[in-house]
């Protein structure tokens, strides 16, 4: 299945500003890219305008966090958190787990959180 054009567009504008802004992610993992591809693009009919990826922000102890996206319009700002499974489960600590879920209890606005759940055959 091809990537929509205004998908790869939206990659690649990431990219370059992730490179010359020294971001800490400079490519965006498979479940944001699924969200994208999936939920995003058909939901909005592929027009990634407003939208941004891993966006900036402070938490409660002045800490830099970054948000996966946010979707800024009309002066509303809304964020998404995508948990995938390898960066919110498998390859972290309890410690880090817990600093998963203090993280997203002190986002300072509205945010929608997806879950991506990796998927086993049943048996």
């Amino acid at each position: 299945m091809a990537i929509h054009p205004n998908l790869v567009r939206f990659i690649e504008q990431f990219e370059r500003e992730a490179v010359h802004g020294g971001l800490y992610r400079r490519n965006l993992g498979k479940a944001e890219l699924s969200f994208l591809e999936n939920v995003w693009g058909p939901s909005f009919q592929y027009r990634y305008e407003g939208l941004k990826a891993e966006y900036p922000l402070k938490d409660f102890k002045g800490g830099q966090r970054f948000a996966d996206f946010v979707y800024v319009k009309d002066g509303m700002r809304l964020l998404f958190e995508i948990d995938g499974f390898t960066t919110h489960a498998r390859d972290i600590s309890p410690g880090e787990f817990d600093d998963h879920l203090m993280r997203q209890n002190d986002l300072p606005c509205k945010f929608i959180e997806f879950t991506v759940i990796p998927h086993s055959p049943r048996t």
